[in-house]
């Protein structure tokens, strides 16, 4: 690839991830780049030649934010025509999670090589596989946005728990809300890359949860190949919006809750196991947001190497078989 050459890509899907977002001045505190508009315009490897969506208000609404900005998108109402007429060499599929499979399906016919997809990719893990292999056959790189997947600090965090800077995992557990398939799966695709393989799960329904049939808020028991176990709790996102993590190893206590750390040592304090606050706390730093996933899509397009992405589509099957897996089996205890 030349090196002052920008990557062409289109966007299907205008809702928040994809720019509104970034006009949230609550997100805005925590996170420079929380959208994929705000990367596309600010990254120097990237330009966003069209985006498309089904609502002519979200369209509306996108077009006014170009004037005040200044910057010249097409805007389509159709995702296929742009595709067909704009030929983009990366495609961000930024739309609801129903519409993945389709998008992504399609746009692989019409002869995409490169694709971006917000989580999870579907709520289906055998059309998820499907389209896998579908893209697989067809040499399409399909990247999914399970974001802390491609952040350098919890990339870097996880190798330390798997080289043992925690020493023996004692217990872990998780708390997460808004479905399993949706916020639960962050969860899970965070924790094979901690532990690795799940061997086991029980699935657990929460009574304070609401009922969804399409993406349920539910609790887990996980049992890890390596012998760690630990538990997952789904919460009702009426009253809490929660993505939080506690590890209690040997050596030390690692709490996460929104993506902050804290780090406690364990000491011997007058013949006492105690847990002593440890001065770092930069084990996570998430303000790049969304910035570091297209770092990563543009040294796969510079190497012409997948093996280089950080959460391929077959990586994102992982965590989505086992959201599938932990809903079959409250199921089956019906």
């Amino acid at each position: 690839m030349e090196a002052n050459k920008k990557i062409k890509t289109a966007m299907v899907g205008l809702g928040k991830i994809a720019w509104v977002y970034e006009d949230d001045p609550l997100v805005g505190k925590s996170d420079d780049f929380p959208t994929h508009f705000k990367v596309l315009r600010n990254h120097p490897h990237f330009r966003l030649a069209a985006v498309q969506d089904n609502s002519a208000d979200a369209r509306k609404k996108f077009s006014n934010k170009l004037k005040n900005i200044k910057l010249s998108v097409k805007i389509y109402d159709d995702w296929e025509e742009m595709i067909i007429r704009e030929k983009p060499e990366l495609l961000v599929v930024a739309s609801n999670t129903e519409s993945h499979v389709e998008i992504c399906s399609r746009a692989i016919d019409l002869g995409i090589k490169n694709i971006l997809c917000e989580k999870p990719l579907s709520y289906s893990f055998i059309k998820a596989k499907r389209l896998v292999k579908k893209a697989e056959r067809n040499t399409c790189a399909v990247f999914v946005n399970y974001v802390r997947a491609f952040n350098p600090s919890y990339i870097e965090l996880c190798k330390k728990i798997q080289q043992g800077f925690c020493g023996g995992i004692q217990s872990f557990d998780f708390k997460y809300s808004k479905g399993i398939f949706n916020n639960g799966t962050h969860a899970l695709d965070l924790l094979i890359r901690m532990f690795g393989d799940v061997d086991n799960v029980l699935g657990l329904r929460n009574p304070t949860c609401p009922v969804r049939v399409i993406d349920p808020t539910v609790s887990a028991v996980l049992k890890f190949k390596n012998g760690i176990n630990g538990y997952m709790y789904g919460l009702n996102n009426d009253f809490y919006n929660i993505f939080e993590l506690d590890i209690l190893g040997e050596r030390c206590r690692i709490k996460i809750s929104s993506d902050k750390a804290l780090l406690s040592v364990r000491k011997n304090i007058a013949g006492c196991n105690t847990l002593v606050t440890a001065p770092d706390k930069n084990l996570i730093d998430t303000r790049k947001g969304l910035y570091p996933v297209y770092d990563n899509i543009y040294m796969s397009f510079c190497l012409g190497d997948e093996t280089v992405i950080r959460c391929s589509g077959r990586d994102a099957l992982k965590s989505l078989e086992i959201a599938d897996k932990i809903v079959r089996s409250i199921k089956k205890k019906r």
